[in-house]
Parts: structure tokens; sequence; C-alpha cells
């Protein structure tokens, strides 16, 4: 049979111990064979996790569908209990509120600047005060007035963008419903002896105590608008295989980078009658001066230069394409371990810290005096921390502080790591060794805050977690969405 047929091969294969483990084996492959294995890695690992990824993004996917279904039955509840009219007034209503109490504060804002610069300058102070005041007074009015007269338009187009722009299910639910009567002819229907501006005034009294019991009756029809525009900003495979080659060669982009610079460092050494030859450094007995080693050297330049320059100018590249032709909002889907943490006007601060990587690799490579290194060093290290003291590109300040700490630690390491090349240090036999004790306090002490700052955020997200918990067990066990 074939089960002993397989018995009897098994019983002739003889197996010896050979006393090699896979440490060793792996120490005796050649450098350069694991340099091509390196370069190699990333293009397999993303052929490998882009269709495992993609799987997950649509299985995320499936699982949101479910709140969105029950926002439709709400959604068509509600206009069945109600007039369409009222639903589609009262959402454009609110959206257009919205967007003129933004532009009220970009306009005190404003003005408050213009006042700064008006009292610095000098002058009358007190009556630019006065003059900013009674304006200010004049301007919202004028903004009541203005919102007063904008509202036919604008509410029709708010109603239409709003309703027209959710892609799949909602214009289906609200076109059974969609009847003539016009949605603006609400707005004009006070008395018609008072002004503009005092019915207006009453109407924002009557709405202003009526917004909670609104927001209420129309939250299934907002939570449908949000969902309607981050489904536009879904994943696709190809979107999926772009983000994982991002977030791939970002995170492996300093091993390419130093792996690439090894290959370019060969050391000069006396081999007596043979003269001086030029030898690489991780491997004696490869001469730099051979033909095998130059086709290495060859493909270690073209790598450095296309991933160091490369990789970088993707990152922005892709970020810029997708904000414009996808939009803010799904950039910051998208990319978001790229634009998350950061300021919006600093989107591009991942690349700063990539080019800082890539600098410091340069100067290992092809700095040779030590010292000179560790100058350049703290150059680029100074620099880089001064940079981030300027624009503070962090939208947290826990990060930002705990960024500050890691980077002042390397400039203090550095400083200390200088006074080892004093000759008096040198030839001391206990300053080197204070030296290392207090550059290794130092860095404990830096590495207890990121420990610190990574335990309260990981208890910050614990105690989110038994709230969204203990929202969802009050909910009966539904979706905490804001249905």
């Amino acid at each position: 049979s074939l089960l002993a047929t397989l018995w009897e091969i098994m019983n002739k294969v003889q197996v010896e111990p050979t006393g090699v483990s896979p440490i060793d084996c792996a120490a005796r492959v050649d450098f350069f064979t694991k340099y091509i294995g390196v370069m190699a890695s990333p293009w397999a690992i993303v052929l490998v996790v882009s269709p495992i990824a993609f799987i997950f993004v649509k299985a995320r996917q499936r699982r949101q569908d479910k709140p969105i279904e029950d926002a439709m039955e709400k959604v068509e509840t509600t206009l069945d209990d109600g007039d369409e009219t009222d639903v589609l007034h009262e959402l454009a209503l609110m959206e257009f509120e919205e967007k003129q109490a933004s532009k009220r504060a970009r306009k005190q804002k404003r003005k408050n600047r213009g006042r700064r610069k008006s009292v610095t300058a000098g002058g009358t102070t007190a009556t630019t005060a006065t003059t900013n005041t009674s304006s200010h007074g004049d301007d919202d009015e004028t903004d009541l007035t203005d919102t007063y007269e904008d509202t036919t338009e604008i509410t029709t187009t708010m109603a239409t963008h709003t309703l027209a722009t959710t892609n799949t299910g909602l214009p289906d639910v609200l076109s059974r419903r969609r009847g003539t009567q016009d949605t603006t002819t609400r707005l004009g229907t006070d008395d018609e002896g008072n002004t503009a501006k005092e019915r207006l005034r009453r109407r924002a009294a009557a709405q202003a105590a009526a917004r909670p019991t609104r927001e209420v009756a129309l939250r299934p029809l907002i939570f449908v608008r949000e969902v309607m525009k981050h489904r536009a900003a879904r994943s696709t495979f190809t979107s999926t295989v772009i983000v994982t080659a991002l977030v791939v060669f970002t995170l492996l982009y300093p091993t390419l980078v130093q792996s690439s610079g090894i290959v370019l460092k060969c050391e000069d050494i006396d081999m007596g009658r043979l003269g001086i030859r030029s030898l690489f450094v991780r491997d004696r007995t490869v001469d730099c001066a051979s033909d095998r080693y130059q086709i290495y050297y060859t493909i270690a330049i073209t790598v450095l230069v296309t991933y160091g320059f490369f990789v970088p100018a993707a990152v922005v590249a892709t970020t810029i394409l997708v904000r414009q032709f996808g939009g803010q909002l799904k950039a910051r889907t998208l990319l978001s371990f790229l634009l998350h943490g950061f300021k919006p006007e600093l989107w591009f601060w991942e690349t700063t810290n990539l080019l800082r990587k890539f600098a410091v690799m340069l100067i290992v490579v092809f700095v040779k005096d030590p010292k000179l290194q560790v100058i350049i060093f703290m150059w680029s290290v100074v620099t880089s921390f001064m940079m981030h003291l300027v624009f503070r590109p962090y939208t947290d300040t826990r990060v930002h502080r705990v960024e500050a700490v890691g980077q002042s630690c390397m400039v203090v390491t550095l400083n200390f790591v200088l006074l080892l090349f004093l000759p008096s240090v040198a030839k001391s036999s206990w300053q080197p060794f204070a030296l290392s004790v207090v550059v290794l306090i130092i860095n404990v002490i830096a590495m207890m805050v990121y420990l610190w700052a990574i335990g309260l955020y990981l208890f910050r997200s614990y105690q989110h977690y038994r709230e969204r918990k203990k929202t969802i067990a009050e909910n009966g066990g539904g979706h905490p969405n804001p249905l």
C-alpha cells in the first residue's frame, strides 16, 4: 500500500546532527546576498499584505453597513410620519447656521487682528476700540440681514446638495416622498409689519429654544449624510495597494537606506608587501577594487538615490494627488498614518523626519573622522530640534512634549560624547566611565518619559473603551452611532 511504501522510504532516510544552528547558517550567508534580499523584501511584503489588507477593509465596511441600514429605516419612518419639506428645511438650515457661525467667527478674528495692529502702530487706541465695537454691532445686524436675504437660495442649494451627494440609498428614500411644496416659503410667513431683522431675531430665538428637540429628530438624517460622505472615501483595491506600499516603504526606509550605505563603506588597510588595499568593512575578503564589488557598489548607489529621495517624494506626491482629486476627507481617511497627529498646514512633516534619517545615514557613511561625525550629527539634531520648537507640528501637546524630550536627550548625549574626545578625558581613568554613567541616566529618564506617555495613552484608550461599552449597554446592545 501507499502508507507502507512511505514508511519504508522514511526508514531509509538517516538524519544525523550537523552541529550547525540556524544562526550559524544565517551568519555564513554572504553579505551581498542578504543585501539583495533586504532590497527585495518590501516588494514581497506589499504583494502578500495588500490582498489580506483589502479583505480586512471589506469586512470592516460590511460591519459599517448595518448601522447605515438602521439609519435608512429611521429616515423612512421620519419621512412617513412628517412632511418631507420640514426635514429638508431643518437639515439645510442647520448646516447653513453652522457655516454662518463659522463665517462670523472668522470675521471677528480678522477684526481682532486689525485692532491689535492698529494698537501696535500707535494712534488713538480708545477711539479705535470704540469704533470697532460699534461697527461690530452693525456687522452683526448686517450678517442677520444677509442671512435672511440669502436664505431662499442657500436653503434650496443646501437641501439639494445634501441629498444629491449621498451616493446610495438616501436619494431613493427621499424621492418617494418629494412633493411640490417649496421648502423656502416657510421662511417668509411672519407678520408683514415687522422688519427683516426683527423677524429673523425672533426666529433665531425660537430655533435656539427648539434646537435640542430638532437635533434629536434630525439625528438619523444627519448620521446618514455624514456616513455617505465617508463612504465616498472608502478604499478600493488600488488604493489599498498604494497605501500598503507607502506604509511598508515608510517603515523600512531607515533599513533600506542604511543597508545601501553599508555597502559603500570600504577601509584602507596596509597589507605589508601587498601594499595598501581597500577592503569591504563587513567582509575583509572582498576587495573594493574587484569587479564583483563594483557591481554591488553601483546597485547600492542606485538604490540609495532612488529610495532616499523617491520615498519622501512619493509620500508628498500621493498626498497632493489624493487631496486634489479625492478631497481632504479621503486624504485623511486613506493616509491617516501619514497625516494623523500633524497640523493641517504641516501635513508634510513626516517627510522631514524621513529626510533627517537620510541625512544621518549620509553622515555615517561619507564622514570618516569619528569626532567630525559627532559634530555634524549634533548640528543636524539641533536643527531638527529648533524646527520642532518653532513649528510645533503636532496637534497633541503631549506628543509635542514627548518628541521634545527625545530630541533634547539626543542633543545632551552628543554634547557629552564630544567630551570623550578631549585628551584630558581620554587619559583619565574615571572620567570616561562617569560620562558614560551620566549619558546612561539621561537616556533612561527619556525612556521612562516615553513609557509613561505610552501608558497614559493606553489608560485613556481603555477608559474610552469602557465608556463606549457602557453606551452600547444603555442602547440595548445596539451600535453606538448617533441614532
